[in-house]
Formats: structure tokens, C-alpha cells, sequence
């Protein structure tokens, strides 16, 4: 019974990494202007089919099939592959595993799009998710396995913690500002005297109704490092609903403070930085620790997000300083302040700050060569749905 409990668990937790998938197109949207709505859910769903086929293709072999200790080498589309075979006798199966794998690639490629959003191609959000689900991703969750790579980094009696999905969070940051760098702003975002304009998104209701839908969907993070259910998963869904309200309300009030009303777009920014800064242990937190790593969280991205804004970097969502920096301080203090687990923490975040500069440089650099990174001038300034 048991092993059936984990495949319906590893659905479930894939579909609720979908229903993220969902939370984060509708805060996009709400967060950019009115004239990209309809192109700019096209290009969401191009994300999702580039992570389908890139899984597909070769993610599954590469991150999960049997090979050395850096990737797979069996399974190249999903040939030979019993989806109803189980790797240990109480495990989920492979196909609800490879559904799994699936909803993660396609929700990384989301959020390294929307930092992007506005002047990205469909041609680059379908590669974009390609390059996730098919090499990125599961070449990244392999290196978590016990010989890999980050698990295999010992400090002491410490090694490298990711329990749900600090590493990936922080991936998806590093991507996105990268790709931000090489795309280039909105037109219009820096002004005649270079002064970094505003530009106001068409909905603050689509912002705040998805951010509610990140929330509901985050509990499925809690699966992504092991597939088996257990009483854990309880205490999981409490410490990301106190982190997330810890971080909105942290960012609210540095919001406040600044500006002197309290912002739509700051709050949803908490709300999901506090589910981001519990990733790096989140079946270990307890109600207390969620409350105040979720509100140091909220502070972080407040910061995180202006100090982008001062690089004049346009990521209209802030995905840099929320997934990036909030993954980061996720996986700084995954199972405490040991100083052993901290430094080991610090040498796998710098593996994978390297990692994803070169990857996410290769990626964006030769879409920006073969000149279908951006859309033309003329597209963007009259608006894609034009």
C-alpha cells in the first residue's frame, strides 16, 4: 500500500508544481502591461512545451537514468523505459517521477522567462524551456544524488542540504539575470536623462489571485527530493504558509516605509519569497524558525529587487532578487547556523552560481546571435498582442 500511497503523492506534488506554474503566469501578466496578455500566455505555454520535449528527449536520461556520477546515459526518449517500474519497492513509479521532473522544468523555465517578459520571442521561451527540462534541471538535481557533485561536498560531519528546492530557486535567479543582461531593458524603461523609469503592470487583482495560487501549489516542493509521503509533509504546508505571510509582511512594511502606501507587487514579492526561503529545509521548520527565516526573507527580496533596480536591469517581476537572492539565504541556513553545514552551503552555492553563469551565458548569448532572443523594436513598442 505504501508504495501506491508515494505514486499518487509523486503525482499530486507534480501537478501542485503545476498549479505554481499557473500562479507565476497570471503574476506576470499582472505585473506587465496590458498590451502583451494574450502573446505573453502564449509564450508561457511555449516554456511548458520546450520542458516537455527536453525531458523527453534526454532530461530523463541524463538527471535520472542509470550512468556515472555526472549524468545518465540510458532512456534518451523515454526508449525502454518502464513507467510503471518502481526504483526501490516502496517508491513512486518512473512515469509519475518523469511527470514530476516535468512540472519542475517547465516551472524553472517560467521564472527565468519572466524576468524577460514583454520583449522575449516565443522562439525563446520554447528553447529556454528546452535547455531546462532536457540538460539544466535534471543535470542540476542529479548533482544533489549522494555521489554527485553538491552531495557529495562534506564540510566536518556536514554536507550540502536541499531538501525541497533552494539550489533550483537560485539557479532560476542566476538565469534570469543573466538573461535579463543580455536581452536589455523595455523600451521605454530608461528615460531621455537615464533615469530608470516605472512602468506600471495592468492588474493588481491577477497579481495578488496568482500569488495565492503559488501558495496553494508550493506545498508540492516538499516532493521533490524524495517521493515518499510521510507526516512531514503536514508540518511542510504549515511552515509555507507562515513563511510566506512572514516575508509579505516584512516587505510590506519596508514598502510602506519607502513609499508610504503599501504595493501590490512588494507583498506578492513576500509572500513568495517566504515559500522560497523555507525550500532549503522545508520538512525540517518548525512553526517559530518558518516566522522569522520567512520575514528575514521579505527584507531580503525588498532589497534584493531594488538593488537591481539600481543596476538598471529590468526584471519586471523580480525574479533576481526573489528566487535568486531568496534561494540563496534558503539554502544558507537549510538545517540551521552549524558553521560546518554554513560553509558547505557556501561552497555548493558557488559551484552553482558558476554553473549557471556559464550555462545561462551560452544560452541567452547564442539566442541573442541567432537573433531570436528579442522581439523587433517596432513589435514591442506598438505591443505583442498588435
Amino acid at each position: 500500500m505504501g508504495d501506491d500511497v508515494n505514486t499518487v503523492w509523486a503525482v499530486v506534488s507534480g501537478s501542485l508544481l503545476v498549479v505554481m506554474h499557473g500562479g507565476i503566469v497570471m503574476i506576470v501578466e499582472g505585473m506587465t502591461r496590458r498590451r502583451t496578455v494574450s502573446t505573453g500566455a502564449a509564450r508561457h505555454l511555449g516554456g511548458v512545451i520546450g520542458a516537455v520535449l527536453g525531458v523527453v528527449v534526454c532530461g530523463y536520461a541524463l538527471g535520472v537514468s542509470s550512468g556515472n556520477q555526472w549524468y545518465g546515459s540510458d532512456g534518451f526518449f523515454l526508449l525502454d523505459v518502464e513507467l510503471a517500474q518502481r526504483v526501490t519497492a516502496d517508491s513512486a513509479t518512473t512515469g509519475s517521477l518523469i511527470f514530476q521532473q516535468i512540472a519542475i522544468s517547465s516551472l524553472f523555465g517560467a521564472l527565468v522567462m519572466a524576468a524577460l517578459a514583454e520583449r522575449a520571442t516565443f522562439v525563446a521561451h520554447v528553447l529556454v524551456g528546452l535547455v531546462a527540462g532536457g540538460f539544466a534541471v535534471p543535470l542540476t538535481r542529479r548533482s544533489l544524488e549522494t555521489d554527485g557533485i553538491l552531495g557529495s561536498i562534506t564540510i566536518g560531519d556536514s554536507g550540502f542540504v536541499d531538501s525541497a528546492a533552494a539550489t533550483l530557486f537560485t539557479m532560476s535567479g542566476w538565469f534570469a539575470l543573466v538573461g535579463a543582461m543580455v536581452i536589455g531593458p523595455r523600451l521605454g524603461r530608461i528615460g531621455p536623462s537615464g533615469d530608470f523609469r516605472a512602468i506600471p503592470g495592468k492588474s493588481a487583482a491577477m497579481v495578488s489571485a496568482g500569488t495565492v495560487v503559488f501558495l496553494a501549489g508550493s506545498i508540492g516542493l516538499s516532493a521533490l527530493n524524495t517521493a515518499a509521503w510521510s507526516d512531514d509533509v503536514a508540518t511542510a504546508s504549515l511552515a509555507v504558509v507562515i513563511a510566506g505571510s512572514a516575508g509579505a509582511g516584512s516587505a510590506a512594511l519596508l514598502g510602506l516605509r519607502s513609499v508610504g502606501f503599501v504595493d501590490t507587487s512588494v507583498v506578492s514579492r513576500g509572500f513568495l519569497v517566504g515559500v522560497v526561503s523555507v525550500s532549503g529545509s522545508l520538512l525540517d521548520v518548525d512553526p517559530a524558525p518558518a516566522l522569522a527565516i520567512g520575514a528575514i526573507g521579505g527584507v531580503i527580496a525588498f532589497v534584493g529587487v531594488a538593488q537591481v533596480e539600481r543596476w538598471q536591469i529590468d526584471d519586471p517581476v523580480g525574479v533576481v532578487g526573489v528566487f535568486g537572492a531568496g534561494g540563496v539565504w534558503a539554502s544558507l541556513i537549510a538545517n540551521g547556523l552549524d558553521s560546518n553545514q554554513f560553509f558547505a552551503q557556501i561552497l555548493g552555492q558557488l559551484i552553482v552560481a558558476a554553473w549557471s553563469i556559464v550555462v545561462a551565458g551560452v544560452v541567452f548569448g547564442g539566442l541573442r546571435v541567432l537573433r531570436v532572443l528579442r522581439v523587433r523594436p517596432e513589435l514591442e513598442i506598438v505591443g505583442l498582442d498588435t
